[in-house]
């Protein structure tokens, strides 16, 4: 399955420069509160969805991606001003058991999209949300007789 969104280098770059601002005023108590880098996931996937060709269900992977570069950069840029508590919330982040943290918190949302998502074009349309919440709540939209 070919996938339509541009994981190349130079457009991840671009991505990450994008997003970083989302993190750049940040104190040592936010870069040290996983819960914050997690929260990440809603404005970096709205930035990525502003290019082109992009599918919901794709830009999950990138997501995280970003969010891991992100903690790089920041890193990168920040430290000496980090205590100790940031810099380990940062090397969990930039680690595998960071990308399964971030992944587990978009794996529901991802099947969930996949499973409304009937016809396999990585975009959800109207029918196939409709056809999704008839099948989730059957009592609140009753099939129409014919």
């Amino acid at each position: 399955m070919e996938t339509k969104t541009d994981n190349s280098q130079e457009n991840i770059n671009i991505l990450v420069n994008k997003c970083l601002h989302l993190v750049q005023s940040w104190t040592n108590k936010e870069v040290g509160d996983f819960a914050m880098w997690m929260d990440l996931i809603n404005p970096v996937s709205k930035i990525i969805n502003q290019q082109k060709d992009k599918t919901q269900i794709d830009n999950i992977e990138l997501t995280i991606n970003i969010i891991q570069r992100i903690a790089n950069k920041y890193y990168e840029l920040n430290k000496d001003k980090l205590d100790g508590p940031a810099r380990e919330i940062l090397d969990v982040v930039m680690s595998d058991t960071g990308k399964m943290l971030l992944r587990s918190s978009t794996s529901l949302l991802g099947k969930l999209l996949r499973d409304i998502d009937t016809n396999n074009d990585g975009k959800i349309s109207g029918d196939e949300c409709a056809a999704f919440m008839k099948k989730v709540f059957p009592c609140c939209f009753p099939i129409a007789k014919k």
